[in-house]
């Protein structure tokens, strides 16, 4: 751009900075700053003859660089690129000193907060000389979000995070709806959902946990109350065989809900104290190691089936002898506590196998048959022994009518 001619305009903003910061003075401080052509004042720059003014300069002074002393650059940058645009100038070889928000608005002595605008303008300048055009360029976006680092700062409070296409890659614990210092969605305890509904999540090590319980006492008060939501329609959860565990509510204040259908592709152990919900086709939790249950449940929790779901939960191995397994239960769990949960005690086993069960909503297609007579808000157990059994067993279940 050759040689260096530098404007510099000052901005009266009616009296909101004229009041406080002498115009007048800055203006002919301006004019003695290295490589300013042209230094001049306005009542209003940002009006239509504040800009012809500039716009003129630009063309008949041969300005390539133009710095404006007025309000915030977040309230008429835009608009002084525009200007520069028009007259046309790289908009990007322009610099916005703020001497309303900074000096007039901030301030009651006039001496001081002039002195101080001169010091803003000065740095404004000495930046606008080093300025450089910049294009513009559309450049294609790959889909992919990195997070690095942990803390507060992490989510908001209410916090949604959609991931419709590309790779999420999360290393550590995920917690939605927290109160710990995890990649947090929901910050402060108050609500996280995360809806995946195309691409990869992929988490390479900690947890999931969907509703946290964690307990920081502020001084004041202390909020332990998360409430979390994972809602499952499409793509890829997966830990590459990091053995990462899921837990659907870390705690008894907590609220926690894994809703939906796909193949979950985690390999570490499923906690559920929350709800668990196969919605609209077939959740396959099939690959986590094991299944469990921390808390007593006062309520409904439990595992559900509707609108044509199917939930499936990993194998029970069953080894021979007199045992008890429970399916999406606590092992060792005298009576089924989760809804939908259940307990075989085998009298006798004489070859080692396993127990697969399946929970399947009455308007399945996977359902064995119709049943007109079923509440549609209970679901229906499918239960399938792999290996040589004999003698008795007793089924227990448990069900409400809450889902």
């Amino acid at each position: 751009m050759g040689k260096v001619k530098l404007g510099v305009y000052i901005c009266h903003c009616g009296i909101n900075i004229n009041s406080t910061v002498d115009v007048e003075k800055l203006t002919r401080f301006a004019a003695t700053l290295p490589q300013v052509t042209v230094a001049k004042n306005y009542i209003y720059l940002c009006s239509d003859p504040g800009q012809e003014l500039i716009k003129n300069d630009i063309k008949q002074q041969g300005l390539n660089r133009i710095v404006v002393a007025s309000c915030s650059p977040r309230m008429h940058e835009p608009t002084f690129r525009n200007v520069l645009r028009a007259a046309g100038l790289n908009p990007y070889c322009l610099e916005v000193a703020n001497i309303r928000e900074h000096c007039s608005w901030v301030h009651e002595d006039r001496e001081q907060a002039t002195l101080k605008a001169q010091g803003l303008l000065a740095s404004a300048v000495a930046k606008a000389r080093l300025l450089e055009p910049l294009e513009e360029k559309e450049v294609a976006v790959i889909p992919t979000a990195l997070v690095i680092g942990e803390g507060w700062d992490d989510g908001g409070c209410l916090g949604i995070y959609t991931l419709t296409g590309g790779v999420l890659n999360v290393s550590g614990d995920l917690y939605l709806g927290a109160m710990d210092g995890g990649r947090t969605i929901g910050t402060n305890g108050l609500e996280g959902v995360f809806n995946l509904c195309g691409g990869t999540l992929n988490l390479t090590s900690g947890r999931v946990a969907i509703g946290s319980d964690f307990s920081l006492d502020y001084g004041c008060y202390t909020n332990s109350a998360g409430a979390g939501t994972f809602n499952f329609t499409g793509g890829t959860l997966t830990d590459g065989s990091n053995a990462v565990s899921l837990i659907v509510r870390d705690g008894p204040l907590a609220r926690g809900t894994f809703r939906g259908r796909g193949m979950v592709e985690l390999s570490g152990v499923l906690e559920n104290n929350g709800y668990v919900i196969a919605d609209g086709g077939i959740l396959n939790l099939s690959s986590f190691t094991g299944v469990t249950s921390t808390l007593v449940n006062t309520g409904d929790w439990g595992w559900y089936a509707v609108n044509g779901g199917r939930l499936q939960l990993p194998a029970i191995a069953v080894p021979t002898g007199a045992v008890a397994r429970t399916w999406g239960d606590a092992p060792g769990t005298e009576a089924p506590d989760k809804v939908n949960s259940l307990r075989i005690a085998f009298d006798h086993v004489t070859g080692a196998g396993a127990f697969t069960a399946e929970l399947v909503a009455p308007d399945s297609p996977f359902a064995p048959g119709a049943r007109p007579h079923v509440d549609v808000h209970v679901g229906l157990w499918q239960v399938r022994f792999d290996g040589a059994f004999s003698g008795s067993y007793a089924l227990e279940f448990r069900y409400d009518h809450a889902k």
